[in-house]
């Protein structure tokens, strides 16, 4: 939900109304990074130099056969190479500057919103009259990733009961109560909601051209 790309491998993505299929590398880094987080493998952890405070990622040295098979693939599909301690750095942006550093391109918050909006069940006479777009995040696509984000169900009433429900033009839209997923992702986004309410000053944008 929150990244377009890690180290040039790009997220499937619906800006500007046209999807990008993500790279066949990306769903299997996902899968792989989300098992060495749980194996407790990995962590993270903030130092300061400087003026700045830096994001490091530090693997374990004390690892089982089927870790450093993820870690292997991993190193191979961003290019990196962690250092004596197996560190790397975290930065933003679309490339690293190294093979020690893993950039991260996160999503902003319109960007997010835009990723769940399509994937709402929206009205067949409302895409024919050309006032929505249809969904092209399908309940029932093959890859579980490329499913709704969230799964805002429509009709001309809602669930007797639904976790949140808004009418809007004549339709209701909701989240049904017990769809989990659905329920902790909607609740995840809005403490990101939250979170960008912070009054933090924006860091200046950095554009990256690649050469290769």
């Amino acid at each position: 939900m929150t990244t377009r790309a890690i180290n040039g491998v790009y997220n499937r993505s619906s800006i500007g109304g046209r999807v990008r299929e993500a790279d066949p590398e990306f769903y299997p880094l996902l899968d792989a990074l989300r098992r060495l987080q749980l194996s407790g493998a990995v962590s993270m952890r903030l130092e300061k130099r400087g003026a700045d405070e830096i994001g490091i990622l530090v693997f374990s040295g004390k690892r089982t056969a089927e870790v450093d098979k993820d870690l292997q693939y991993v190193q191979k599909t961003l290019g990196v190479r962690p250092g004596m301690n197996g560190e790397l750095t975290l930065a933003f942006g679309a490339l690293p500057r190294g093979e020690k550093e893993i950039a991260v391109l996160s999503r902003s918050m319109l960007e997010i919103l835009l990723e769940v909006a399509v994937g709402i069940d929206v009205p067949k006479p409302h895409v024919a009259e050309g006032r929505t777009s249809p969904a092209t995040r399908l309940a029932d696509a093959q890859n579980l990733y490329d499913r709704p984000l969230i799964k805002v169900l429509s009709g001309t009433t809602p669930l007797s009961s639904p976790f949140a429900a808004v009418y809007y033009r004549g339709t209701w839209y909701w989240i049904s109560d017990d769809d989990l997923s659905s329920k902790r992702i909607f609740t995840f986004l809005m403490l990101f909601f939250s979170l960008a309410e912070t009054g933090v000053t924006p860091q200046a944008p950095v554009l990256t051209i690649p050469v290769n």
